[in-house]
């Protein structure tokens, strides 16, 4: 069993770049309102389970875990709103949406922070909670077409570059680089379909 460890150590770069690549297509496949983002996703996030749980860094663990929860509802979400009445329209969130997503992450980040700090040996356990609490918030607001998803992404992409780098997970410090490019124009395409949605079909 040491061996078979070792020997997965040995491979974490190539992992990397395995769940970076999937990660990449899911979020252009997200940007483009394509259902196929949820399993390309999903092999990603298994991936990244392992990377992570190597790292320490159990809040993403954790968050891996949520992501995977999230990905299936979600792929289930939108595979049942386009056989019953057509593909989910993107809206923006509700003034009330909007304060519970950010309440949200303000109690559970510290709290999430704390818990790690006191009972693991987690590194960088408040940003590692912020970046797990945040990405379960934007993962919900993805399966109900929310807008506001990419701005919480931009967000946690930003942190999580910081993050990664300090942990000398170079490649998925580069993977971040790239899903902050591609929230962005992932932001830019979903206010695009909200504001024509025929257009952007």
């Amino acid at each position: 069993m040491d061996e078979i460890l070792a020997l997965l150590r040995k491979s974490m770069t190539a992992t990397e770049w395995v769940a970076a690549i999937f990660g990449v297509i899911c979020v252009v496949l997200t940007a483009k309102r394509n259902i196929h983002c949820w399993w390309t996703g999903i092999v990603s996030i298994v991936l990244f389970i392992w990377i992570f749980r190597e790292a320490k860094l159990y809040a993403d663990v954790l968050n891996q875990v949520v992501m995977l929860v999230l990905s299936v509802i979600g792929w289930v979400a939108w595979a049942r709103h386009g056989a019953e009445t057509g593909p989910l329209r993107v809206e923006l969130a509700s003034t009330r949406t909007r304060a519970v997503m950010l309440a949200v992450v303000a109690a559970g980040t510290p709290a999430m922070g704390f818990a790690l700090r006191r009972w693991t040996d987690a590194s960088l356990p408040f940003w590692d909670s912020f970046i797990t609490v945040a990405s379960f918030v934007a993962q919900w607001a993805i399966t109900r077409k929310v807008v506001e998803n990419w701005v919480i992404w931009i967000v946690v992409d930003l942190v999580a570059i910081g993050v990664y780098l300090a942990k000398h997970l170079y490649v998925t410090t580069g993977l971040y680089v790239v899903f902050l490019v591609l929230a962005s124009f992932g932001l830019h395409a979903w206010i695009r379909a909200l504001r024509n949605p025929e257009a952007a079909a």
